[in-house]
Parts: structure tokens; sequence; C-alpha cells
């Protein structure tokens, strides 16, 4: 446990400094981006290299023998340009982020165009002649280096004016003023990297990044033998390159291809087959459900994972990880560049490489000896490439230890998942408080940090609780001085499965912005209401249920129009029903709002303004405009027994009920003493915790009956 801790709060530190490096956030962005044909092209492998004959024979009958030729091409628009989507995607997220850290703008197109001009130049493209090879999967590294150093050199040079060009042309759209002042920094980003590929290859005679990286590492490996320790560190390798996004497979393809796939070769040639690393070694028993055993996790989340999102993203990455396509995963949870994952991504694939080797050494397990595309998916893959059950048995004993080695970071990431979400709960709550005083909805959707990526789960979350029947309307009574219940407040209550209750304004917020409010405020009404109906068919009358409303929800008709249907669908009498809008509110509504109210109050529902005494200009409003009642905000109820100028405050707000003729409501009376001080200057209902807490729908009726 203490060791869990320990590892959280360093986790902690490097979240911090993810946050915080606009480049790092850039990659993972920009890695996410290409995920659609990383996808398309892995499916299209798929559909060519499934290892079975009547697979094979019934594509050929259904599409003729071209079918292979056109899911080459795919491949080809895929795969065939990774290398050149990878290194726009993560230009362009760059010049964004840097955008949102507030360093001076930079347009990120330009950005990505010159990143590419950059990758072109530096690669030899324009001197050696059109050749596409170097920029399909294998030259990820290339790219990712690029990508990171040209977006990094042109965002500097871009942010000093004295290298940009003014345009003078009057009139001159944005992207024209944005063109002409990229001109002198594009020039001297795409040079440098120009001259840097020139003093490479003229000093050292390196023509390409990808092929000197992968010479290196196929010297290091022929230099320490074929051995157990050099397959873990090939997978080690691997994976270290994966956690930075980069397609490790793909960086070390020269050291499969020169070394483990001549052993399986070697292994067909022998009548008693020796080499036990091979590549289809790695792909089978190692890499299942992609790298980082991908597949292992998958069913950990399912085993362990409380979080709907985290599932449906398991569900959703399933197939794909199935035929070994980890992308979904690694980018959509992500496993690039979160230091929760670090352990297990690395440490899974390197126990099964000594799980397997020991079970082919011990002779519990054929060598592998068939070539298997790493497409195929589990225990097929294991009969295939060993000819023998035993092989699809290693699978699932490697499956099953991957998932025992995932299943406590699952546990742990929800928990720093947890905490992370109730501070940026926190911070949502007071973004919404802090908005202007305008019917204008809080943009939370848009922002691109970690608010906007809050709210746009837990916006998903809602709607998905809304459609399943799992919100709830709490309600507080109502009591007047003697003790009488005059009326209950519904209140919206959301229990979220992983962060427990969210406040109702975020909620609300979230609703308005996501353009499902009318749905979401159809059913509050028509609980509410039917509640109402509920308390009359017992017979307790003489109770007024009110309902929370926003400037925002009253600026259309929606909500008019549902609380006619609501009134009708359940027989009520309009008088038995209060809608409640904020001071705030109230303060920024349109006239349309306000028309609105009018329209309300005329049907015979009663209006109320909530958090009354704290706004300039309400007054204002209630002089103007008919409110049946005001409810005193609570800080001037928290504060009446300490502070004179509450008590004077409230008063006057009784005076002037008293000369408007509206009621007066007290909310948060949690003490006799301040119910009694209140009652000495004359409010007579009160709201609060000394009376009761807010209940839920089934103890309603039984508390007002037993009161």
């Amino acid at each position: 446990m203490q060791l869990f801790r320990s590892l959280r709060t360093e986790l902690s530190s490097l979240d911090i400094l993810l946050e915080r490096s606009a480049m790092l956030l850039a990659i993972r962005r920009g890695l996410t981006l290409i995920i659609p044909f990383v996808l398309i092209g892995s499916f299209a492998l798929v559909l060519t290299s499934l290892p079975i004959p009547l697979y094979q024979r019934g594509m050929t009958a259904l599409f003729g023998q071209y079918w292979k030729l056109i899911c080459g091409a795919v491949i080809n628009g895929s795969f065939g340009v990774l290398s050149i989507l990878m290194t726009l995607a993560v230009s362009y997220s760059y010049a964004e982020e840097s955008n949102h850290h507030g360093d001076g703008y930079v347009n990120p197109l330009i950005a990505a165009m010159v990143s590419l001009g950059a990758l072109l130049t530096l690669s030899g493209f324009v001197s050696r002649g059109p050749s596409l090879a170097a920029f399909g999967a294998t030259g990820m590294f290339s790219a990712f280096l690029v990508a990171s150093l040209s977006a990094k050199l042109y965002g500097g040079l871009n942010r000093r004016k004295w290298l940009r060009v003014r345009s003078f042309t009057d009139g001159a759209s944005a992207a024209y003023n944005d063109a002409v002042s990229a001109i002198v920094p594009a020039v001297a980003t795409i040079a440098l990297f120009a001259g840097a590929g020139f003093a490479l290859n003229r000093l050292f005679g390196i023509q390409d990044l990808q092929q000197m990286l992968s010479g290196v590492l196929l010297s290091l490996f022929r230099g320490l033998g074929y051995s157990l320790w050099s397959g873990l560190l090939f997978i080690l390798l691997v994976h270290a390159f994966w956690i930075f996004g980069i397609h490790g497979s793909n960086v070390l393809e020269a050291v499969a291809q020169g070394i483990y796939t001549p052993a399986l070769a070697a292994n067909q040639q022998l009548a008693a087959p020796a080499n036990i690393l091979t590549k289809t070694f790695f792909d089978t028993f190692v890499l299942i459900g992609g790298c980082g055993s991908m597949l292992c996790l998958v069913i950990a989340i399912f085993l362990a994972a409380g979080h709907n999102n985290l599932r449906r993203q398991a569900r959703f990455s399933l197939v794909p990880v199935l035929f070994n396509v980890n992308e979904l995963l690694v980018f959509g949870i992500p496993i690039v560049l979160n230091p929760v994952y670090l352990i297990p991504f690395v440490g899974t694939p390197l126990l099964l490489t000594l799980v397997a080797f020991g079970a082919t050494a011990a002779g519990l397990v054929p060598p592998t000896t068939h070539p298997v595309e790493w497409t195929t998916p589990v225990l097929l893959g294991g009969y295939a490439a060993t000819g023998s059950l035993a092989g699809s048995a290693l699978q699932l004993v490697n499956l099953a230890l991957g998932v025992l080695c995932y299943l406590p970071f699952v546990r742990l990431s929800e928990h720093r998942t947890r905490e992370r979400m109730q501070r940026t709960l926190k911070d949502i709550f007071e973004t919404i408080e802090a908005s202007p005083q305008t019917s204008a909805r809080t943009a939370l959707l848009s922002r691109h940090d970690d608010i906007g990526m809050a709210a746009r789960v837990l916006a998903a979350d809602l709607e998905h609780d809304l459609d399943r029947g799992r919100l709830q309307l709490f309600y507080q009574p109502q009591v007047d001085d003697h003790g009488i219940i005059v009326g209950v407040e519904a209140l919206l209550r959301w229990k979220h499965d992983l962060y427990g209750y969210i406040a109702p304004p975020i909620a609300v917020s979230l609703a308005e912005e996501s353009h499902f409010f009318e749905k979401l405020d159809q059913w509050i009404m028509d609980t509410a209401c039917g509640k109402m109906r509920e308390l009359l068919d017992l017979g307790l009358t003489g109770i007024t249920m009110s309902i929370n409303t926003t400037a925002a929800q009253l600026e259309g008709h929606g909500l008019v129009a549902n609380l006619k249907r609501a009134i009708a669908a359940h027989r009520l009498a309009p008088e038995c029903l209060k809608i409640e809008i904020t001071e705030k509110d109230a303060l920024s509504a349109s006239n349309a709002t306000f028309e609105h109210l009018a329209e309300i109050h005329a049907l015979g529902v009663k209006l109320a303004m909530d958090d009354f005494g704290m706004g300039h200009t309400s007054i204002l409003y209630l002089k103007e405009y008919i409110f049946d009642t005001v409810k005193i905000d609570g800080s001037l109820v928290t504060g009446l027994l300490t502070s004179p100028a509450c008590s004077e405050i409230i008063a006057s707000i009784v005076t002037l009920g008293r000369s408007l003729s509206f009621s007066v409501i007290a909310e948060y009376v949690e003490t006799e003493a301040q119910r009694d001080k209140l009652k000495s200057l004359g409010c007579v209902q009160y709201q609060g915790y000394l009376y009761c807490k807010a209940l839920p729908g089934d103890e309603l009726a039984g508390f007002i009956e037993t009161w």
C-alpha cells in the first residue's frame, strides 16, 4: 500500500510536467488524430492476411482475383503515408497548444506545412527523386523527430516580430496576413533542415535517419548475439519507443527482419527446430493484442474498471485488439505519455517473453515454425505458428498473466482519475459561478484544457444517464413559523458512477451547452409534477412544488411548452407549482425571458426569485415584474447571527415583501437560533437542515404524513 502511495505521488509530479508541456500534449494529440488511417491500414492488412484458406478462397470467389490489389491500395493510402500524416498532425497540434498557452499566435496550418517541407527536405526527397517508401510506417522515427524540432523552431521564429513580413494591403484577409508574415520563418526553418540533411549526407554518408537508426540497432543486436537477453532488450526497446508515441515495431523492423525472421526460416529447414526467439514468437506469444499486450488490458478493464467511459473505450477497442491493432487503446486511454501505465505496458511483455521462452525451452510448447501475420487473432495464431494446440494454451496462460499484471494499474488509474476529476469539478463549478451575468451559456465544451476535456466526458455521461433513467429529483420541504409544511423544492441529483454526486449547476450548464436541456427539462417537469400529483392523491394539500430554471432555458419556448404539457398530463392546478429563477439570472435576463415569465405567470403558476439579496438592481425587477416569492440568499442567513448588516438586509427584504405583496423564504436555516432571529425580523417561512435535508422521491410523502 505504501508503495502505491509513493507511486501516486511520483505520478502526480509527472502529470504536472505533461500538463505544462505543449510539445508533449501536441505529440499525444497529433498521434491520436492519425488513428483513422492506422485502423484503415490495419483492417486492410487483416483482410488480406487472415491465415484461413477457406476464407481466402471465399474472398476470391466473392470479389475476384483483384480484391487483394484493392486492399493493397488502401494500405498504401494509409500505412504508406503514415509518417507524413504524423508530421502534419503533431506540428499542427503543437501550434494550437502553443497558442492556447498564450505564447503568441502561429497559424497551425502553415506550421504543419512547414514541418512537412522540413521532412521532405531532410529526407532528400527532392535530390533522390520521388519515392514514398521512406514516408510510410517505417519512417515514423524520422517524422517524429522532424515534427517536434521543426514545429518548435518555426513557432519560435514566427513569434519574433522582426522576422515577420508585415502586410500593408488594405482589407487583406487574415489568411493572407498569416501567410505573408510566415515567409521568413518558414524559409529559415526549411533551409536549416535542408542544411542539416546536406551535412549528414556529406560528412557521415547518412541519407535517411530511419535507415541510420535501423543500421545502428541491427549492429547492436548482432553484437549481442542470439540469446534470451537480446530478445528481452528487443521487447524493451519496442515498448520504450511506443511510450513516446513512436511505433516501436516499425523502428525495430530491421532487427526483426535481420535476426528474428531468419531464425524462423531456419526452424523450417531443421528437422528439430532450435530457435525459440523468432518474429512469429514475439507476434504470437508476447504482443497479444498488439504492443503492450493490449488484449490483457482490455480484459482487466472489463474486470476492474467502474468508470463507464473507460469500459466503453475498451468495448470500442475490442475488435481491433483481437486482431492485434492497439492504436485505439494506446491513444484513446491514452497509454502514450501516461505515467500510470508505463510499468505494465513495458513490464507485461517482458514477463510474457520470459514465460513463453521458458515453456518452449522446457519442451511444453513446440518452437514456432510457420510464419503467421501479426494480425492473426489469439488462439488461432498460437496453433498456426506451432502446429500444436499447446501454442494456443500458452497464449491463454500469457493472456491470464497479462490481465493480472494490468489489474492493479487499472484500479490505480481510476483512483487518480477520480482525484483529478474532483479538482476539475471544483474548477468547473467556480468557472460557472464566476461567469458574467448574461444569459449566454458558459463555454465549457469548447475549451482545450482539463476543464474542457472533463466537461465533454461529463456531458456524454449525463445524456447517457438521462436516457437510461438514472437521474433523480430530491425534494426539500419548506416550513412556516407554525411548523406547517407549505412547499417543497425539487432539486436535481445526478450521481456519477465514478465521481459521486455532481453539482446541479454543472449538470444544467452541460445540458444547455450540449443542446439536450429541453429533454432534461421535460424529464424534470414530468417527474416533479408527477410527484405533486402523488401528494395530492394522498390528500396532502396546501403544498407548492418549486421547480428551478435559468434565464438561458427561458430564452426559448421549450420550458413553457414542457410546463403546459406536464400540468395537463398530471391534472394539476397551476397555482400548486412555482418556477424559481436566481437573482443572477433575473438580472441578466432578456426581454424574451421576461415575456416567457409573464406567460408562465398568466397560466397561474407562481414565480420565485432565488438567491435574493446580493444583486444591485434586483429591486427594480421586483417593482416591474410579478414575483410571488423571493428566497433570501443563503450567505445572508449564514451570517445572520454574527453580522448586523445581514440582519438589516433581511429586515429590508421582509419590509419590501410586505409592500410589494410577495412572500419571503429563508434558505440554509440550520439552527433554532437562526430561525428565531429570522422570525423576529418578520421572515416566517424557512428551508434548511433544521427541518429536513433534501429527500429522495420515495421518502417525501412518508415524511410529510408523519411531520
